[in-house]
Protein backbone atom coordinates (compact mmCIF):
# COMPACT_ATOMS: atom_id res chain seq x y z
CA UNK A 1 0.00 0.00 0.00
CA UNK A 2 2.64 2.37 0.80
CA UNK A 3 4.75 1.66 -2.54
CA UNK A 4 1.36 2.06 -4.45
CA UNK A 5 0.15 5.44 -2.47
CA UNK A 6 3.69 6.85 -3.59
CA UNK A 7 3.70 5.71 -7.40
CA UNK A 8 0.41 7.83 -7.32
CA UNK A 9 1.91 10.15 -5.90
CA UNK A 10 4.76 10.52 -7.97
CA UNK A 11 1.99 10.33 -11.30
CA UNK A 12 0.40 13.38 -9.98
CA UNK A 13 3.45 14.79 -9.68
CA UNK A 14 4.84 14.32 -13.40
CA UNK A 15 1.12 15.31 -14.46
CA UNK A 16 1.70 18.70 -12.30
CA UNK A 17 4.98 19.12 -13.87
CA UNK A 18 3.72 18.19 -17.61
CA UNK A 19 0.44 20.88 -16.83
CA UNK A 20 3.39 23.58 -15.53
CA UNK A 21 5.69 23.12 -18.20
CA UNK A 22 2.95 23.25 -20.51
CA UNK A 23 1.62 26.60 -18.98
CA UNK A 24 5.20 27.94 -19.43
CA UNK A 25 5.57 26.99 -23.19
CA UNK A 26 2.18 28.72 -24.08
CA UNK A 27 3.09 32.17 -21.62
CA UNK A 28 6.51 32.01 -23.57
CA UNK A 29 4.81 31.74 -27.36
CA UNK A 30 2.05 34.52 -26.10
CA UNK A 31 4.51 36.41 -25.49
CA UNK A 32 6.68 35.83 -28.43
CA UNK A 33 3.52 37.22 -30.61
CA UNK A 34 3.16 39.58 -28.75
CA UNK A 35 7.03 41.17 -29.16
CA UNK A 36 6.48 39.99 -32.91
CA UNK A 37 3.29 41.97 -33.11
CA UNK A 38 4.97 44.99 -31.54
CA UNK A 39 8.11 45.13 -33.61
CA UNK A 40 5.51 44.51 -36.51
CA UNK A 41 3.76 47.49 -35.31
CA UNK A 42 6.77 49.75 -34.73
CA UNK A 43 8.28 48.66 -38.15
CA UNK A 44 4.28 50.25 -39.84
CA UNK A 45 5.04 53.28 -37.68
CA UNK A 46 8.43 53.92 -38.60
CA UNK A 47 7.57 52.81 -42.49
CA UNK A 48 4.58 55.58 -42.17
CA UNK A 49 6.36 58.45 -40.46
CA UNK A 50 9.46 58.13 -42.61
CA UNK A 51 7.25 58.19 -46.02
CA UNK A 52 5.19 61.06 -44.64
CA UNK A 53 5.12 64.05 -47.13
CA UNK A 54 5.37 66.21 -43.45
CA UNK A 55 7.48 66.76 -40.78
CA UNK A 56 6.50 64.22 -37.42
CA UNK A 57 8.38 64.98 -34.41
CA UNK A 58 7.53 63.61 -31.09
CA UNK A 59 9.12 64.66 -27.61
CA UNK A 60 8.38 63.65 -24.18
CA UNK A 61 7.36 65.99 -21.25
CA UNK A 62 10.87 67.67 -20.99
CA UNK A 63 10.23 68.82 -24.04
CA UNK A 64 13.04 66.33 -25.19
CA UNK A 65 12.87 64.78 -28.89
CA UNK A 66 12.13 61.10 -28.85
CA UNK A 67 11.31 60.48 -32.73
CA UNK A 68 12.37 62.35 -36.14
CA UNK A 69 11.46 61.44 -39.57
CA UNK A 70 13.23 62.17 -42.58
CA UNK A 71 11.23 64.95 -43.84
CA UNK A 72 11.89 66.45 -40.58
CA UNK A 73 15.67 65.88 -41.53
CA UNK A 74 14.64 68.14 -45.01
CA UNK A 75 12.95 70.50 -43.61
CA UNK A 76 15.21 71.78 -40.35
CA UNK A 77 18.61 70.54 -41.65
CA UNK A 78 18.92 68.39 -38.97
CA UNK A 79 19.76 64.62 -38.97
CA UNK A 80 18.44 62.31 -36.29
CA UNK A 81 21.67 61.29 -35.06
CA UNK A 82 22.31 65.49 -33.97
CA UNK A 83 18.80 66.19 -32.84
CA UNK A 84 17.54 63.34 -30.77
CA UNK A 85 17.88 63.71 -27.15
CA UNK A 86 17.85 67.43 -27.83
CA UNK A 87 15.28 70.36 -26.75
CA UNK A 88 12.59 71.31 -28.86
CA UNK A 89 13.41 74.82 -28.07
CA UNK A 90 16.27 74.24 -30.84
CA UNK A 91 13.36 74.11 -34.00
CA UNK A 92 12.10 77.61 -32.83
CA UNK A 93 13.35 81.19 -32.96
CA UNK A 94 14.85 82.59 -29.12
CA UNK A 95 11.97 85.33 -29.30
CA UNK A 96 9.27 82.54 -29.13
CA UNK A 97 10.72 80.49 -26.18
CA UNK A 98 8.97 82.04 -23.43
CA UNK A 99 5.30 81.83 -24.76
CA UNK A 100 6.66 77.81 -25.58
CA UNK A 101 7.59 77.07 -22.52
CA UNK A 102 4.51 78.26 -20.99
CA UNK A 103 2.27 76.68 -23.04
CA UNK A 104 4.92 73.33 -22.43
CA UNK A 105 4.52 73.80 -18.40
CA UNK A 106 1.30 74.37 -18.23
CA UNK A 107 0.70 71.19 -20.45
CA UNK A 108 2.94 68.81 -18.72
CA UNK A 109 1.02 69.81 -15.76
CA UNK A 110 -2.41 69.45 -16.69
CA UNK A 111 -2.08 67.22 -19.28
CA UNK A 112 -4.34 69.32 -21.67
CA UNK A 113 -3.27 72.14 -23.91
CA UNK A 114 -5.34 74.83 -26.49
CA UNK A 115 -2.97 74.08 -28.43
CA UNK A 116 -3.60 69.96 -28.87
CA UNK A 117 -6.05 69.00 -31.66
CA UNK A 118 -5.35 72.39 -33.51
CA UNK A 119 -3.62 73.84 -36.53
CA UNK A 120 -1.58 76.42 -35.56
CA UNK A 121 0.97 78.42 -38.34
CA UNK A 122 3.96 79.69 -36.59
CA UNK A 123 7.98 80.46 -37.41
CA UNK A 124 10.59 77.71 -37.05
CA UNK A 125 14.02 77.68 -37.11
CA UNK A 126 16.45 75.58 -39.47
CA UNK A 127 20.19 74.61 -39.04
CA UNK A 128 21.64 77.12 -41.24
CA UNK A 129 19.98 80.04 -38.99
CA UNK A 130 17.32 80.79 -41.18
CA UNK A 131 13.73 81.33 -40.12
CA UNK A 132 10.25 79.97 -42.33
CA UNK A 133 6.67 79.52 -41.78
CA UNK A 134 5.15 76.77 -41.02
CA UNK A 135 2.03 75.08 -39.64
CA UNK A 136 1.89 73.07 -36.86
CA UNK A 137 -0.94 69.86 -36.01
CA UNK A 138 -0.37 68.90 -32.09
CA UNK A 139 -1.32 65.64 -30.72
CA UNK A 140 -0.86 63.92 -26.95
CA UNK A 141 -0.29 60.38 -26.15
CA UNK A 142 0.36 58.65 -23.52
CA UNK A 143 2.66 55.16 -22.25
CA UNK A 144 3.38 53.26 -19.35
CA UNK A 145 6.65 55.35 -18.62
CA UNK A 146 4.96 58.86 -19.47
CA UNK A 147 2.97 61.12 -21.47
CA UNK A 148 4.39 62.54 -24.91
CA UNK A 149 3.59 64.86 -27.55
CA UNK A 150 3.63 64.72 -31.53
CA UNK A 151 3.50 67.30 -33.58
CA UNK A 152 3.25 67.48 -37.97
CA UNK A 153 4.66 70.15 -39.33
CA UNK A 154 4.37 71.31 -42.59
CA UNK A 155 6.43 73.75 -44.26
CA UNK A 156 4.72 76.66 -45.69
CA UNK A 157 7.03 78.31 -47.72
CA UNK A 158 6.31 77.76 -51.07
CA UNK A 159 2.56 78.48 -49.80
CA UNK A 160 3.09 81.67 -48.75
CA UNK A 161 5.48 82.84 -51.98
CA UNK A 162 2.56 81.51 -53.83
CA UNK A 163 0.47 83.79 -51.93
CA UNK A 164 2.46 86.89 -52.45
CA UNK A 165 2.59 86.51 -55.71
CA UNK A 166 -0.90 86.10 -56.22
CA UNK A 167 -1.17 90.02 -54.16
CA UNK A 168 1.28 91.38 -56.39
CA UNK A 169 -0.68 90.18 -59.06
CA UNK A 170 -3.59 91.60 -58.19
CA UNK A 171 -2.12 95.00 -57.28
CA UNK A 172 -0.82 95.20 -60.68
CA UNK A 173 -4.12 94.29 -62.15
CA UNK A 174 -5.93 96.80 -60.47
CA UNK A 175 -2.71 99.29 -61.42
CA UNK A 176 -3.18 98.29 -64.81
CA UNK A 177 -7.41 98.98 -64.44
CA UNK A 178 -6.81 102.54 -62.65
CA UNK A 179 -4.38 103.64 -65.53
CA UNK A 180 -7.12 101.87 -68.37
CA UNK A 181 -9.58 104.19 -67.01
CA UNK A 182 -7.81 107.16 -66.72
CA UNK A 183 -6.83 106.63 -69.96
CA UNK A 184 -10.65 106.86 -71.24
CA UNK A 185 -11.24 109.71 -68.78
CA UNK A 186 -8.66 111.50 -70.61
CA UNK A 187 -9.57 110.74 -73.74
CA UNK A 188 -13.21 111.60 -73.50
CA UNK A 189 -12.42 114.84 -71.70
CA UNK A 190 -10.20 115.62 -74.79
CA UNK A 191 -12.95 115.01 -77.28
CA UNK A 192 -14.75 117.14 -75.16
CA UNK A 193 -13.00 119.73 -75.37
CA UNK A 194 -11.73 118.94 -78.99
CA UNK A 195 -15.92 119.63 -80.15
CA UNK A 196 -16.05 122.96 -79.17
CA UNK A 197 -12.53 123.62 -80.73
CA UNK A 198 -13.76 122.08 -83.61
CA UNK A 199 -16.66 124.31 -83.96
CA UNK A 200 -14.93 127.95 -83.36
CA UNK A 201 -12.38 127.04 -86.12
CA UNK A 202 -15.44 126.70 -88.75
CA UNK A 203 -16.80 129.64 -87.49
CA UNK A 204 -13.44 131.62 -87.80
CA UNK A 205 -13.03 130.56 -91.12
CA UNK A 206 -16.47 132.09 -92.39
CA UNK A 207 -15.25 134.63 -91.15
CA UNK A 208 -12.44 135.38 -92.89
CA UNK A 209 -13.91 134.28 -95.95
CA UNK A 210 -16.66 136.74 -95.50
CA UNK A 211 -14.55 139.20 -94.50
Amino acid sequence: GYLLSQFVRLQANARALRRTNADLQREMGERQQAVAALRASEERFRAITESANDAIISADSAGTIISWNAKAEAIFGYPAEEILGTLLTRLMPARYHATYGQHFTHWSATGSSRLVGTAVEGTGLRKDGSEFPLEVSLSTWSAADGTYVTGIVRDLTAQKQLQETTRQQRLQLIQANKMTALGTLVSGVAHEINNPNQAVLMSARVLAGAW
